[in-house]
């Protein structure tokens, strides 16, 4: 890529682009119906392929698909794991993001039929579904406390604060438009034209 663009214009044009795709990666969790622990070995081996692909063009001090891989590596700690795993090192990721995962283990808990739990019918089948939603709320109630200790308690430990890439500055409003604006306020600007430094 360095012979078709210089390496600030590659920082221009890839920066960012592994924290976007973890984004993409944990808010889209919602639209994963079917998940087990294959599943979840599939999606690790996913996730180290496109961190393997985009080592050539991203910046390698981003990490944001290692946040996406301890994401999806949370599914293996199973509920009271997550619980656990929120309470020793502070929340990584938001509510929601926590919620959608273990709907998702919730729903697959028997690891077989796709949500339906158990396998029987009837009674016994709502009966099982009516404890697992019990179970279920239950989990989700006290991950609201967890973040709201966080939350209130101070700041998460270093180890999981996502790294913040530099704000892109705007563009400095040339000083011709500047004295245009000042002699008639009231005339609409002239279209900027951004051009990049030389």
């Amino acid at each position: 890529m360095e012979s078709c663009l210089p390496a600030d214009r590659l920082n221009l044009v890839f920066g960012g682009i592994s924290i976007l795709m973890a984004h993409t990666l944990i808010t889209n969790i919602r639209h994963i119906r079917h998940y087990n622990e294959s599943g979840s070995r599939k999606m690790t081996r996913n996730i180290l392929a496109l961190q393997q692909n985009l080592t050539n063009i991203a910046l390698p001090e981003e990490g944001g698909l290692d946040r996406a891989l301890k994401f999806y590596e949370l599914y293996n700690l199973g509920a009271d794991g997550i619980l656990k795993h929120i309470a020793d090192n502070g929340a990584m990721f938001t509510l929601e993001n926590y919620r959608q995962l273990l709907e998702l283990i919730y729903s697959n808990s028997d690891g077989h039929n796709g949500g339906r739990v158990g396998g029987t019918s009837g009674r016994a089948s709502s009966l099982l579904e009516a404890r697992l939603y019990e179970q279920y709320e239950a989990h989700v109630r006290r991950l609201r406390e967890l973040l709201s200790q966080a939350s209130s308690g101070g700041a998460r430990p270093k180890s999981v604060m996502p790294k913040q890439t530099p704000a892109v500055q705007p563009p400095a409003v040339p000083q011709q438009q500047q004295q245009q604006q000042q002699a008639d306020p009231t005339a609409p600007p002239k279209p900027m034209v951004f051009r990049p430094p030389q």
